[in-house]
């Protein structure tokens, strides 16, 4: 259990952009946090994101199945949220939906 407490910014007070500097987390403190509350790591900022609205929802469904449909057809695979995506050793991001091209889907991992 992570028992080291953290700080979070509410990715609704966020400011156009984050400091210069990286924050105070990395990949692994991620890794150890709770699912609960849901969040992401931005630049090694613990960054709390709440639960989309309807609109968004019907939006990334919509999309998903343009998407699924494409990757049926040119290979690849589109990926629905919630999936860690590493993009650097302080940030990890959980896109509403992922696409991976048929060269890439071998770099996914935990694949259930």
């Amino acid at each position: 259990m992570y028992n080291r407490s953290v700080h979070a910014i509410n990715s609704a007070e966020l400011p156009h952009s984050l400091p210069a500097e990286a924050g105070p987390y990395r990949v692994a403190d991620y890794f150890a946090w709770p699912d609960d509350p849901r969040c992401e790591l931005w630049r090694g900022y613990r960054v709390l994101t709440a639960a989309p609205r309807v609109r968004h929802q019907l939006i990334v469904g919509a999309l998903y199945i343009a998407l699924s449909r494409f990757t049926r057809t040119s290979g690849g695979r589109t990926i629905l949220s919630p999936t860690d995506v590493v993009l650097a050793d302080d940030t990890v991001v959980q896109p509403d939906v992922l696409l991976l091209r048929e060269e890439n889907v071998g770099r996914a991992v935990n694949w259930v």
